[in-house]
């Protein structure tokens, strides 16, 4: 995961995801981690800083990487004002695929080290029901995050050959 800005949520999705890395900001070299994913907050600044990022890779300048997508990590909750969905709308064009991760409000109280881990051998958690309230992050990952993680790994696996 390539964080286009500090705070963008990579190091957490990171955590959560438990094959991901943190590429901390700069393209990886590309015998060791040929995929990547940019993440960026829904700010402007963080879509500025995705956009030059997705535009470096269109442009050839990110060595051997597979670029795969974009995920946008919301910066508040609810609905983007119409200007920055529209900004987000054109960031996430120049991007092969584009992951929007839900807002959710219980990762802002715990610390990385604390979050439960998904991993894509197990099954994804249960999205909550009428009657059943969402766990919280630390005993299970988020049933979209989880759905996100899945669909990521398995973008990876395909541009892999697996």
């Amino acid at each position: 995961l390539l964080a286009a800005h500090g705070r963008s949520g990579a190091g957490t999705l990171a955590q959560i995801w438990a094959p991901a890395g943190d590429a901390r900001r700069g393209w990886p070299a590309a015998d060791r981690h040929r995929n990547v994913v940019v993440v960026c907050r829904t700010d402007r600044a963080g879509l500025d800083a995705a956009h030059d990022l997705l535009l470096q890779a269109q442009a050839g300048l990110v060595g051997d990487c597979t670029l795969l997508g974009l995920v946008l990590v919301p910066d508040a909750p609810g609905p983007l004002p119409k200007t920055l969905r529209r900004w987000a709308d054109v960031v996430a064009s120049a991007a092969p695929a584009v992951w929007r991760i839900p807002y959710v409000e219980d990762l802002r109280t715990h610390r990385q080290n604390e979050l439960a881990i998904w991993t894509p051998t197990e099954p994804d958690p249960p999205p909550p029901g009428r009657m059943r309230a969402p766990a919280p992050s630390t005993t299970s990952p988020h049933h979209e995050l989880a759905a996100i993680g899945r669909e990521i790994f398995t973008a990876a696996r395909n541009a892999s050959g697996h």
